[in-house]
């Protein structure tokens, strides 16, 4: 009995210490998730002060290459000016002669594609678009080393086709490797983008980071060119090039 009682109180003081450790790790975990979460607010503080800067850096890059002086980036926005042009007429020439039809070339009823990650889609507008438009992207892309491509895009970041080197066919369980390669028939959407889609004028100027999936960016500067069919608004015809 007495040998019970001392390990009964053996016991108890393993279990009191046992506690007081467990209260402690409480304590610091409570302090780690306060400090995650200032550290995390901190992190979209700056992130959101990142985004502005950019935004006022491209407003000013932008206003600069409207001011009429020549520089490295005029020659890009006369490339966009001219794809723009010819696939306006293009589409016209396609909608007047009864190829093309504008409720298939403004549909967004979006189809995804089974078994695509990332996801594409096709729509009314999507074989037209390979078919007659790839070839003028292709060309226009060839004009310039410095151009990763030329696309067009919807009002709602929607691709309908890409030049062949980026329109291959997906990999099966290759999602870093299909961003990069298959970014036809795909959306996307950023400030930029959405900047250009809804604002007025002739052409925009942007840099931007062009997402290439997994967190992976390539810093690329733009020309896009809003693409008007019919007097409608369809979206914009762009000329990426390195910076």
């Amino acid at each position: 009995m007495t040998q019970f009682g001392d390990r009964s109180d053996t016991i108890v003081t393993c279990t009191d210490e046992a506690d007081g450790d467990i209260a402690a790790l409480r304590q610091g975990l409570s302090r780690f998730g306060q400090s995650s979460r200032e550290s995390a607010a901190r992190v979209e503080n700056a992130r959101n002060q990142l985004d502005r800067l950019e935004g006022l850096a491209n407003e000013m890059l932008n206003t600069a290459a409207h001011g009429g002086h020549v520089t490295r980036n005029s020659h890009y926005i006369a490339m966009a000016e001219d794809g723009a042009e010819e696939i306006t007429a293009l589409i016209e020439t396609a909608l007047e002669e009864q190829r093309l039809d504008m409720a298939h070339l403004f549909d967004a009823a979006y189809r995804p594609l089974r078994g695509t990650e990332p996801v594409q889609y096709e729509n009314d507008f999507t074989a037209f678009a390979d078919r007659h438009v790839q070839p003028l992207l292709d060309r226009h892309t060839a004009q310039d080393n410095a151009v990763v491509g030329c696309c067009l895009v919807d009002m709602n970041g929607y691709l309908p086709t890409h030049i062949s080197a980026r329109s291959q066919p997906q990999r099966p369980g290759q999602p870093r490797w299909n961003m990069e390669n298959a970014r036809n028939r795909q959306i996307f959407m950023d400030g930029q983008t959405r900047q250009a889609l809804d604002g007025k004028g002739d052409f925009f100027l942007f840099t931007y980071r062009q997402d290439l999936g997994e967190g992976r960016y390539r810093a690329l500067r733009s020309v896009f060119v809003p693409l008007i069919i019919r007097g409608r608004r369809w979206g914009l015809y762009e000329v990426g090039y390195l910076i």
